[in-house]
């Protein structure tokens, strides 16, 4: 069963909360539009504006990094 480590609201004001799910992922869930994206420590994603075309992605080390990324509204549906 995932374990909530936090809720947050969003850059606009979106209810966010963040799971550590028992694979080791990190689930982020907007609870306003009831959408969910996993982060998997190691991999490469995306944290930025989708509309900067100068983003690059980036290997995810922390979760504290996905939900710092999410809360500051780098990233969003």
């Amino acid at each position: 069963m995932p374990n909530l480590i936090k809720k947050a609201n969003g850059k606009w004001n979106n209810s966010l909360e963040f799971y550590e799910n028992p694979n080791g992922s990190l689930s982020v869930v907007d609870t306003d539009c009831q959408m969910e994206r996993v982060y998997i420590i190691g991999t490469t994603r995306y944290l930025g504006e989708y509309e900067n075309d100068n983003i690059k992605s980036e290997t995810i080390t922390s979760f504290e990094q996905v939900i710092n990324a999410w809360s500051n509204g780098k990233v969003w549906f």
